[in-house]
């Protein structure tokens, strides 16, 4: 019974103690370079993952075998694809693809199926999470055939990004991927 009791009490004390033995997963140079992109207020998220509301029709989708191998119905492959969403000072633009449901009747173009959107936001907000280190960013857009999307995600000082969709039209979908500086270009 002492040598259980032993081994339980080691095994809890190296689980608290590699807990807090962790180092940051990012370097000073990441740190600073995303912090330079917040204060020029200028970067461009570049998506690997497509992460859709896992609902009956995407698993209908999955199983049909249309989805890129080692893809999942809540976790899309996109690499190949142009996907991105950029920040240029006071404008935004997006093209990313769409897995999922539309919720509402529109004009269905399947010239730009996916989420596209270029423009001046509104409520465009990035503040700093001092806890964990991390940007949260929010805005408001209305593309040209009256979508409108409500984006927010976070900016990780590791150069990784999650950030999410809400549409007016559509249901929500996730992309994970990875910060950068924008190209000037237009």
């Amino acid at each position: 019974m002492k040598t259980t009791t032993l081994v339980v009490c080691c095994t809890i004390a190296l689980g608290l103690l590699s807990c807090g033995s962790q180092k940051p997963s990012y370097t000073e140079a990441e740190k600073n370079q995303l912090e330079e992109m917040i204060d020029a207020k200028t970067f461009r998220l570049n998506p690997r993952w497509a992460n859709p509301l896992a609902t009956r029709t995407v698993n209908v989708l999955a199983t049909s075998g249309l989805l890129q191998p080692g893809s999942t119905p809540n976790r899309i492959d996109i690499i190949g694809t142009t996907a991105y969403l950029e920040v240029t000072q006071d404008s935004v633009r997006a093209e990313l693809p769409y897995y999922g449901e539309r919720q509402f009747g529109s004009i269905y173009n399947s010239a730009n199926a996916g989420i596209q959107f270029k423009g001046v936001p509104e409520d465009f907000k990035v503040e700093y999470n001092e806890k964990k280190g991390s940007y949260y960013f929010t805005f408001d857009i209305i593309n040209d055939l009256g979508e409108g999307f409500n984006v927010n995600g976070t900016l990780f000082p590791n150069l990784k990004t999650t950030f999410y969709i809400n549409s007016t039209e559509r249901l929500t979908i996730g992309y994970t991927g990875t910060v950068a500086d924008t190209p000037q270009t237009e």
